[in-house]
């Protein structure tokens, strides 16, 4: 097994915790989308800033703002779901 197959194992165990998490938290779905957002933006921003220096020459910005906007979608779509599912249902 090399890097990238441990690495999507580790992001397919990561990613299914924060639904189970959130699901228990009781916020509602836009609520709950600006949490996760804010917690991410903390979590990620001192590795990205790190990296940021090197790789901003070759962005593409147009790219990188139109996966925010589906991502910000579905995020919100995903969490407003998320909100009115009971813990049963979640998995």
């Amino acid at each position: 097994m090399n890097e990238l197959h441990v690495r999507a194992i580790l992001a397919g165990v990561l990613f299914s915790f924060w639904p189970l998490l959130m699901n228990r938290s009781g916020l509602t779905g836009n609520v709950s989308s600006a949490v996760f957002t804010l917690g991410a933006f903390i979590v990620v921003s001192p590795f990205a800033l790190y990296e940021f220096r090197s790789t901003t020459p070759s962005i593409v910005w147009a790219m990188a703002i139109g996966a925010c906007v589906f991502g910000g979608l579905g995020l919100l779509v995903f969490n407003g779901m998320l909100s009115k599912a009971t813990p049963q249902a979640v998995g």
